[in-house]
């Protein structure tokens, strides 16, 4: 890395990235991050849609964070849900799931 260019937290370099790719290591994201706390609630069973995501993990650009995540080798899974708006309308969204955290996903 550059003397003059710092690092910033929670981004990956092009060496860490070239590193990971085409292997099957799995690295977790720093704490105290976003990609951190989507992690967490994942891994717990939890399937998240985007609303889930802004009111309770405080992520709204969740599909950025998945992306993140999926990265670092983590084998997030996408279905779409229908969900209820404001206005009693059904959406489709799309709602995030780690398979191996035995999340329903009916």
């Amino acid at each position: 890395m550059d003397a003059n260019k710092k690092a910033v937290p929670g981004e990956t370099s092009t060496a860490q990235k070239t590193a990971l790719a085409g292997c099957d290591h799995i690295t977790e994201p720093n704490i105290n991050t976003q990609a951190a706390r989507l992690l967490t609630a994942l891994q717990t069973g939890q399937k998240i849609n985007p609303l889930d995501a802004w009111a309770r993990l405080g992520i709204y650009r969740l599909a950025d964070v998945v992306f993140q995540l999926r990265g670092m080798g983590h084998s997030i899974q996408t279905d779409t849900v229908s969900v209820l708006n404001r206005f009693g309308e059904t959406c489709r969204v799309a709602g995030y799931w780690l398979p191996s955290a035995g999340a329903d996903h009916a």
